[in-house]
């Protein structure tokens, strides 16, 4: 009886790592876009969270793929997603206050156009100054600021479904396995 080959069909390792850190490289990129274009200087916090989300932890991701470090890794996508989701959420939130704020001063145009300063909305305690509806930023700069957060979360969700990809590929399991018939020469 002739011997018979065993083919083995296995997902390579260095693909998806390859693929994790080009996207981690794209993250930063777009990250310095956003910081570039979005920075105020007089909200310190920001730059904190961008240099934080934005620079350190896809380095952190890219270098823990680059080393094999399946640890560094777990922790780069647990703090990866928690923090795109805060982003997202925090995006959704922005838009949702944008547009009830901007729906109270079109409710106070009328007490705006008799020279008050100052209305109280829909008669309750709550005061609404014309400095605070005149200084409403636009629709569009709100949607662009707010479209950038949500592109560079989906960016950054992306890299923590890769990891997986990773994280999984050192597990060395094997997919299919098939017996090669004798006629076939491997």
């Amino acid at each position: 009886m002739p011997e018979q080959s065993v083919v083995a069909k296995a997902v390579p390792i260095g693909l998806a790592r390859t693929t994790f850190c080009r996207t981690c490289k794209i993250l930063i990129l777009l990250n310095c876009i956003f910081l570039l274009k979005a920075f105020d200087p007089s909200q310190p916090f920001v730059a904190f969270a961008i240099i934080f989300c934005g620079f350190w932890l896809p380095a952190l991701g890219h270098l823990a793929a680059e080393h094999g470090e399946t640890h560094a890794l777990r922790c780069y996508a647990i703090t990866q997603c928690v923090m795109s989701l805060f982003v997202v959420t925090s995006a959704l939130s922005v838009v949702s206050f944008f547009y009830t704020f901007k729906s109270m001063c079109k409710d106070c145009h009328v007490q705006f156009d008799q020279g008050q300063e100052q209305c109280i909305w829909q008669n309750t305690t709550l005061r609404i100054d014309l400095k605070d509806c005149l200084s409403l930023p636009s629709g569009d700069t709100v949607y662009g600021a707010c479209g950038c957060l949500g592109v560079l979360s989906l960016v950054a969700l992306l890299t923590v479904h890769q990891t997986q990809s990773i994280l999984e590929s050192h597990q060395a399991k094997v997919i299919v396995i098939d017996r090669v018939p004798p006629y076939i020469e491997v």
